[in-house]
């Protein structure tokens, strides 16, 4: 393959191709219709990842992959595109392994970091770093995974290289992208690869000059302690070290790293560690991304529903433990179709930003709001002190809805109709309240909109079955 560094192309898909790929993860988007806006975001995420990129659905098949993923299989896009693992990967042991993993990402809901081997077509064998994430659609439910994975084989020769001999490795670290280096029992550097300057902007003389006060003196102090701890034990006990950490350039710019090490000791019984760190600041914000698409709303940057649930089982704990009260809020926007008929959806996808916003603006920081999809939202307050502090909630989103929403060349005017149940009353977990707060919104409809209803078993009877 070719080294992890270089540039790599961008996907020559039309973009037409491209949706018609994404449609099959239509429901990660909860309008049911992606946007041109949406379809740029995923085209963007493909095309600039400088690894394998690809999306699975829950039979394990390749929805979307990118050129990267294309060439670890060595395999044209229509062999890969509609395929499982098996269909794919010549030795099966490997690809039982592979959809095991996505299992185990299927069964969690959280995302996984794996290191695993694969053999390509050509019988050559390749070692990645792989982070799979786990996809929801608007009701939480899993539909697939996102997965992104960095060719590390390189690496993995190199550090087969260090057992080997001192000499052998010595001769490769010269020749590798990631920085080497040698130091003793002390802790100060013997041996650091020249390309050192490229990634920390410091000279290999420098380092020799400064050794542990240059090195310590410029990690981040969010990881300063555990990366003393790691070393100690690397020097002291002969641990292995396998951490990242940020650490501050010559020029002022933070890094983050990653750093692996080895103990061995020479014939007289001198102890010395041998390692690398690489700048793995591409991958780490590559994993934030994977991580944050997870967890919100693509459109409005707001929690998604299976965030919304996990918040709201939590506040159902310990609002039982405490004996307080709880209100969720069912909200859903006035005749917003009419905004994406008469003005695009482009407009509308705008207007559902600014809405998002001023909800956000309206609550506390320990509420929660989220975009269950389409003009749909949900509010948490996990605590209130009286019943009718979540009426008084509901007059103020009303008034502030009352107040047009100004982007661009619009003015958009647009009320929204509000369901209110409170726990433990109206509902004592979560399927239950949230169902009972869609009922007093739907009958907040029913009565001309633009006004909030608390849920009643005697007028919204259908709720509680």
């Amino acid at each position: 393959m070719k080294d992890e560094r270089k540039t790599k192309k961008q996907l020559i898909n039309e973009l037409v191709e491209l949706r018609q790929r994404i449609a099959q993860l239509a429901a990660l988007e909860t309008e049911g219709e992606w946007t041109k806006e949406n379809l740029k975001r995923y085209q963007y995420m493909v095309e600039s990842a400088h690894d394998a990129i690809f999306f699975k659905d829950l039979e394990n098949r390749y929805i979307i992959v990118n050129d990267k993923t294309l060439e670890a299989f060595g395999l044209p896009r229509e062999q890969v595109v509609g395929k499982n693992d098996y269909e794919i990967m010549p030795h099966k042991e490997e690809a039982k392994k592979n959809i095991e993993d996505d299992q185990l990402v299927f069964k969690s809901g959280k995302p996984r970091e794996i290191t695993k081997r694969m053999t390509g077509k050509n019988g050559k064998e390749y070692w990645f770093e792989a982070i799979k994430v786990p996809q929801f659609d608007n009701k939480g439910n899993i539909i697939g995974l996102v997965g992104i994975a960095r060719d590390i084989t390189q690496r993995k020769r190199m550090e087969e290289s260090l057992r080997e001999s001192e000499e052998k490795y010595r001769t490769l670290v010269t020749n590798i992208p990631d920085v080497t280096w040698t130091a003793d029992c002390k802790g100060n550097t013997t041996f650091i690869s020249p390309n050192v300057e490229k990634v920390y902007g410091y000279n290999a003389e420098e380092i020799y000059k400064e050794g542990e006060r240059l090195w310590f003196g410029r990690i981040h102090p969010d990881e300063l302690e555990k990366a003393k701890q790691a070393f100690d034990a690397l020097f002291e006990k002969g641990i292995r070290l396998d951490i990242d950490y940020r650490i501050r350039r010559k020029d002022g710019n933070w890094i983050w790293v990653h750093a692996k090490s080895i103990t061995t000791y020479e014939k007289d019984g001198v102890m010395y560690a041998d390692g690398l760190f690489s700048d793995i600041s591409e991958r780490k914000q590559t994993e934030e991304t994977m991580r944050y698409l997870a967890y919100h709303d693509l459109l409005t940057g707001l929690p998604n529903p299976f965030v919304f649930n996990d918040r709201l089982a939590v506040a159902l704990l310990q609002a039982e433990r405490n004996q307080q009260n709880l209100a969720v809020m069912s909200l859903d926007l006035d005749y917003f179709k009419d905004v994406n008929d008469t003005l695009g959806h482009q407009v509308g996808d705008q207007l559902l930003r600014h809405v998002g916003r001023r909800l956000r603006n309206l609550l506390r920081k320990s509420d929660t709001v989220a975009r269950l999809g389409g003009d749909e939202f949900m509010l948490l307050m996990p605590v209130i002190a009286r019943v009718e502090d979540a009426g008084a909630v509901a007059k103020k989103i009303l008034e502030a809805f009352r107040k047009p929403f100004a982007f661009d060349s619009h003015e958009i005017n647009i009320t929204t109709s509000v369901g209110i149940a409170i726990y433990p009353n109206d509902g004592k977990d979560a399927g239950t309240i949230i169902r009972n707060a869609d009922a007093a919104m739907y009958r907040a409809k029913r009565k001309g909109r633009d006004n909030y209803q608390r849920f009643s078993s005697a007028t919204d009877p259908e709720a509680l079955v």
